[in-house]
Parts: structure tokens; C-alpha cells; sequence
């Protein structure tokens, strides 16, 4: 597997984990920070401030495998560029 493909699959996963929290926190409806609250669909507690914490984990994942994702194309372009 390519640094590439590795990349884009830790993205992929990045963007559900990020769709899923983004879910739980707004089916649990208007909670005071910190709180937690009855999900109205599945009956789950949700810890806003954990769900928080999950939101930034995710945008720290997807950022950190697209700069890899970068590096990746940079590294590729100067070996094509050594080689014409």
C-alpha cells in the first residue's frame, strides 16, 4: 500500500468519524456544555464535552494524512524531476 492510498484511507476515516460525532451531537438536542444528554433516536448518553474532544481528534487525523498525502505528491514530483 502506497503512502498515498494510506493517506486517504486515514481521511476516509477522519470524515466518518467526524459525520458520526457531528450526528450524536445534534440528535442530542440542546444540552448545557459538559452535560450529558438522552440521544432522542438511539436512547445513548452523549458527553458533549467528549464529543468535542473526538471532533478535534478527527480534524487533527484528517490534517495530519493530508499533509502526509502532500509529502507523498512532493516526494514523487522531485524523483520524476531527478529522473527527466
Amino acid at each position: 500500500m502506497t503512502s498515498l492510498s494510506t493517506s486517504l484511507d486515514g481521511m476516509n476515516r477522519a470524515v466518518d468519524s467526524l459525520s458520526t460525532t457531528a450526528n450524536r451531537i445534534a440528535q442530542s438536542g440542546s444540552a448545557p456544555a459538559g452535560s450529558t444528554s438522552s440521544n432522542a433516536i438511539g436512547g445513548d448518553t452523549v458527553s458533549l464535552s467528549s464529543d468535542m474532544v473526538s471532533l478535534m481528534n478527527a480534524r487533527t487525523s484528517f490534517e495530519a494524512n493530508a499533509k502526509t498525502a502532500e509529502v507523498s505528491d512532493q516526494t514523487t514530483r522531485y524523483a520524476l524531476d531527478m529522473f527527466a
